[in-house]
């Protein structure tokens, strides 16, 4: 949930918090014994609710119920749906002012938090607090009643009624031509932070403030321009509306008609999650087109720009169980001279945070799911987090390679799969069988013969380090295998022209385009809402707006080394021709991909971004300008790299 003007957003969940039920408002009764019952503004269950958001799954054949629950759905879906119905029509609640179903709700992403539930769709009104919780108590306690008599002690199904406002999407844009906005914003963004400093049930809660349009209508740039708040979920909501009034209050002081948006959300660094190296596993089964894990045709000798990469190494968990490495983006190439090498030498760019799992000293939690745990005091990477790594440093210089092995892995399974299927269809499916067997053989030569070795860590800029202007510094350098080099070229024309109206299309669509080498652009001096584009891993080549309002996030991944929060570069994702198409302008993979505008000059290098809460699938993603990012390259060698330029092509 969250409090604010003009909009209604729910709480989203981080690793530490998304089993944490809120705090019992009431209590109700029934067989089982006592039970908690939660209200907040717009939402009441029992037991008490989870934090938003909450998936609904109505298809549970692929959920990992125990086996005495899934005869639960089977026997009682329309007797418990009947009875919801009967008890909402008490209380005058009745179609089609409400809807019921009997289904599964389950975390975001985390298949084993699946709860079954019966979920109502309700209006919300002012006295919906008192009869929500009326009809939730009763419910509750009948379902439990009848479950115990008919044999299923032990077994429980979670009532909840939501607000239909909960289930609107919401849509962002950049602010446009409000040149006395952009003026005032950094002293708006400051006195925010310093009123959320203020409080001491904020104070260092905080994990981002931005600007943009935010509502409901699809014509984005309609939604009021509102001051978005994200905070950890140690934040209590229930403390939240001294802080919103606090913040309302100052901007009603100011001469800018601004909404004040507050909720539970995190900033996420871009690379690929961590997931189990085993793809027969429901978690890297689930799903498949949406983590673009399968790589069509042979494998590839050279890597260009936008290709995915990944450590050359599993990661054991603390239970000694082995996970595959996530997956971040190769940005581009760059040239570097250095003092003893006078001629340029050619080096993928990417992110420090892509590269970190390559490093002695990263951990993985069995106890919590898909958490990271701190690294080991004067371990590789503890040391690389604080100090970084120059090309002259002690430290071992970590293998990387491309495809990365979760890819590898995934794609051998489907592959496994489709000469099976093909084998069963008989003699006319043969020969295809047959070359598609023969392509299997040569993806898994490639890895036997360690043909995926892209090259070796070559410097990183850790975690701590900041630009004059507090933004965050996230690079890295990988020396790759001279027979691996690719080019810097840019998509051409069909890859543009299906997804995006003509008005969108970079400059250098219809000839072979590659990104400049030299380049005084900066997104600091580009227009506002200025078109960008980026090639990643995870969603391909996008087009997105640039935004001159920054950001002030705090990440959660580098809290363990006390790290300040940062400001930060924002781009947003443009809407491609068909809404069936609709993705984020980054998502999950696309770490370390560089932003450039239509004529290929580099703007920045991508590194994290943020979904708000109800929000379409885009996301909005931070950058830092690659003239801070080159400068930090040159001074944190140490004097050894004299210059550095984007790869001529």
């Amino acid at each position: 949930m969250s409090y604010e003007s003009g909009l209604i957003t729910p709480s989203t969940t981080s690793d530490s918090s998304r089993g944490r039920r809120a705090e019992a408002s009431s209590t109700g009764s029934s067989s089982r014994g006592f039970f908690g019952i939660s209200c907040t503004k717009y939402r009441v269950g029992a037991p008490p609710l989870r934090p938003l958001p909450i998936t609904t799954v109505r298809d549970t054949a692929h959920l990992p119920l125990d086996a005495a629950h899934l005869p639960i759905f089977a026997r009682f879906d329309s007797e418990f749906k009947e009875r919801a119905e009967a008890i909402l029509a008490l209380n005058s609640i009745v179609y089609p002012e409400c809807e019921c179903d009997f289904v599964t709700r389950c975390v975001p992403g985390e298949i084993w938090t699946a709860e079954p539930t019966i979920l109502i769709i309700a209006e919300w009104t002012q006295e919906s607090p008192n009869t929500w919780m009326r009809v939730v108590g009763e419910l509750k306690a009948w379902i439990d009643d009848r479950l115990h008599e008919s044999g299923f002690e032990g077994r429980n199904v979670a009532v909840e009624m939501i607000a239909r406002q909960l289930t609107r999407r919401k849509r962002i844009a950049p602010v446009l031509n409000k040149p006395d906005l952009e003026r005032d914003w950094p002293s708006i963004l400051d006195s925010v932070y310093r009123i959320l400093e203020s409080f001491d049930q904020t104070r260092s809660r905080m994990t981002s403030i931005s600007l943009f349009r935010l509502g409901f209508s699809v014509v984005r740039e309609v939604n009021p321009i509102t001051v978005y708040i994200s905070v950890d979920y140690d934040c209590r909501e229930s403390t939240w509306p001294p802080v919103i009034r606090a913040i309302e209050t100052y901007i009603q002081g100011t001469i800018h008609d601004l909404h004040v948006h507050m909720e539970h959300n995190l900033p996420q660094n871009w690379a690929f999650p961590l997931l189990l190296p085993t793809v027969n596993d429901q978690e890297a089964r689930y799903p498949d087109e949406e983590l673009r894990l399968m790589i069509e045709g042979d494998y590839q000798a050279t890597v260009d720009m936008g290709a995915e990469i990944g450590p050359s190494r599993y990661i054991t968990r603390d239970d000694g169980k082995q996970c595959n490495p996530g997956y971040g983006t190769l940005g581009c190439y760059v040239e570097i001279k250095t003092k003893q090498k006078q001629q340029w030498a050619k080096f993928g760019l990417t992110n420090y945070h892509v590269v970190r799992s390559a490093l002695e000293g990263y951990r993985f939690k069995s106890k919590v799911p898909k958490a990271l745990d701190d690294p080991p005091q004067g371990s590789d990477l503890w040391r690389s987090d604080r100090d970084g790594f120059s090309p002259t440093a002690r430290e071992p210089r970590y293998p990387m390679e491309h495809p990365s092995r979760i890819c590898h892995n995934y794609t051998v399974d489907q592959v496994q799969c489709r000469v099976a299927f093909l084998q069963a269809e008989g003699p006319a499916s043969q020969t295809m069988a047959k070359a598609t067997a023969q392509q299997l053989n040569r993806k898994i030569a490639f890895f036997d013969e360690n043909r995926q070795h892209l090259g070796r860590i070559w410097a990183g800029s850790g975690w701590g380090r900041r630009t004059p202007q507090n933004n965050r510094l996230d690079w890295a350098l990988i020396e790759v295998e001279g027979n691996r080099l690719g080019r810097n070229a840019l998509p051409g024309c069909e890859t543009w022209c299906e997804q995006y109206d003509a008005g969108l299309l970079p400059a250098l669509v219809g000839r072979t385009g590659f990104l400049k080498p030299r380049t005084k652009m900066s997104a600091k001096d580009a227009v506002p809402g200025t078109n960008a584009y980026k090639v990643g891993a995870r969603t391909g080549a996008t087009a997105g707006y640039i935004s001159h309002y920054q950001s002030r996030i705090r990440l959660k991944q580098d809290s363990y080394m006390n790290a300040t929060v940062s400001d930060e570069w924002v781009f947003m994702g443009h809407p491609p021709l068909a809404v069936t198409m609709f993705r984020p302008f980054a998502n999950h993979g696309d770490s370390g991909a560089v932003v450039y505008n239509s004529q290929g000059s580099v703007l920045g290098l991508l590194f994290a971004g943020q979904k708000p809460q109800q929000y379409h699938p885009e996301a909005f993603s931070y950058i830092t300008r690659i003239e801070d990012v080159f400068k930090d390259i040159i001074d944190s060698s140490g004097g050894d790299i004299t210059d550095i330029r984007i790869a001529m092509s």
